[in-house]
């Protein structure tokens, strides 16, 4: 049951990572593919990220688990009828691109998206209604979500883009819509309706979720997002404007995500001194503008991102709640990042 849960959460990561490439491969050179426009870009799919995550959150909580899976699965097949994914410019594209971006965005991928969104959330919360060994903490599958991002990151410029082209990519994606389906049909057999003796944190009251609990989440998402859009329009545009270079803050902000949520992190002590070093490293190294040193400048900000990203993504790793408040836990984070997006856009 854990390999089933697995590979769905995967897959879903995959494919909800590789639909903003393929979209951006899509839109971008019509928009112009100055880093603003790829920021633009990311702030819509956070503000979709939002909405699906907070979707989840709320249809739980008015339907139930068991009806939110029948839901689920009848809106996994109706979005099936919207694939593939196409896009035709057929109006003028302003010379301010950017509410033209948004709009078209949303008309070419948006619903897909949004359902792709709800599923990281869901399926751990599905996960935590198996009666499962480990159904008390399903934290562990948000490891396996990043790491799908991750993979699809690493795929797409080197494996996909080179060989495969944009027709053949939004038909491959289709196809892979379809098999997280049937992942998604199996996973529902799995989940009951009551609440499952095995997990304690599941037969007790919602625990209460302070202001302050909820400040520093969002403050620990907010940072890492708004760090990720700041240091990729500074790599791309002040210290070497090579498109490609926007996939290495990407790569670090994935990689903290991964390696916070799965047990095998290192000492949160450590990580702690890491932060402070890096603060106070770029501080004075920034400080003696060393910005054509490229091959100094360029690794101390992914240095820097890595060790703050770390550092966050640790701390809301640490202070997850109970299974109970779980989606209210990630709709939480996803406000944070687009706040993130907002500050940078």
């Amino acid at each position: 049951m854990v390999i089933l849960y697995t590979a769905t959460i995967f897959l879903s990561a995959f494919l909800i990572f590789l639909v903003q490439l393929i979209i951006g491969k899509l839109l971008l050179p019509l928009a112009g593919g100055s880093p603003s426009v790829w920021n633009a870009c990311m702030l819509f799919f956070q503000a979709l990220m939002l909405a699906g995550y907070s979707y989840t959150h709320f249809s739980q909580s008015r339907l139930g688990v068991k009806k939110q899976t029948n839901l689920q699965i009848g809106l996994m097949l109706a979005t099936l009828l919207l694939l593939p994914i196409r896009f035709t410019a057929s109006t003028a594209i302003p010379e301010d691109p950017t509410f033209w971006l948004l709009i078209n965005l949303f008309k070419s991928a948006g619903i897909p998206f949004f359902i792709l969104a709800t599923l990281s959330p869901m399926l751990q919360l599905w996960f935590a209604h198996t009666g499962h060994s480990r159904a008390a903490n399903p934290f562990f599958l948000y490891a396996a979500s990043n790491t799908g991002s991750f993979i699809a990151l690493l795929a797409y410029p080197f494996l996909i883009e080179p060989f495969v082209d944009l027709a053949d990519q939004t038909t491959l994606w289709a196809a892979g819509y379809a098999v997280l389906t049937v992942l998604i049909i199996l996973c529902r057999k799995s989940v009951r309706e009551e609440i499952v003796e095995q997990n304690p944190d599941l037969q007790t009251t919602p625990e209460t979720i302070d202001k302050a609990t909820i400040s520093k989440w969002v403050t620990a998402a907010f940072i890492p997002s708004s760090l990720l859009m700041g240091s990729t329009l500074f790599i791309t545009t002040d210290l070497a404007p090579v498109p490609l270079l926007w996939i290495l803050p990407l790569m670090v902000f994935l990689i903290t995500f991964v390696m916070a949520f799965s047990p095998k992190n290192l000492p949160f002590w450590l990580i702690e001194k890491l932060a402070v070093a890096a603060v106070f490293a770029f501080t004075v190294i920034f400080g003696l503008d060393f910005k054509h040193r490229l091959w100094l400048t360029m690794p101390l900000h992914l240095v820097v991102l890595f060790a703050i990203c770390l550092y966050c993504h640790s701390y809301l790793a640490r202070s997850k709640p109970s299974v109970r408040n779980l989606t209210a836990f990630y709709t939480w984070i996803s406000v944070g990042g687009m706040l993130g997006g907002v500050f940078n856009t």
